[in-house]
């Protein structure tokens, strides 16, 4: 069973980050993300350092999903580029410098 404590950074968290993604990371603030969650800004403060603080908890659980996709992403470039030049296809950037 979770704490009151954690009940609260993670009512803090999910406030963050629907400000963060209505406002965008700069626009938002610690009192409206309080506000939202029904506690003061001191609270907040209390459970999170600064606001780049909420930031990093909010995007560390996404990181390895955004890292396997960039992987996937990159991987699906290099392999369309090995087909491409297959094919016999030169990029244009490629021609200006023959």
């Amino acid at each position: 069973m979770r704490t009151t404590s954690e009940k609260a950074q993670r009512a803090i968290a999910e406030a963050a980050l629907s400000r963060f993604c209505k406002r965008g990371y700069l626009l938002a603030n610690i009192e409206e993300i309080g506000v939202q969650t029904g506690l003061t800004s001191a609270t907040a403060l209390r459970h999170f350092k600064s606001k780049a603080d909420l930031l990093k908890v909010v995007v560390d659980p996404v990181r390895p999903l955004r890292a396997q996709f960039l992987v996937a992403r990159f991987a699906n470039a290099i392999s369309a580029r090995v087909q491409i030049s297959r094919a016999g296809f030169v990029p244009l950037a490629q021609k200006a410098a023959q």
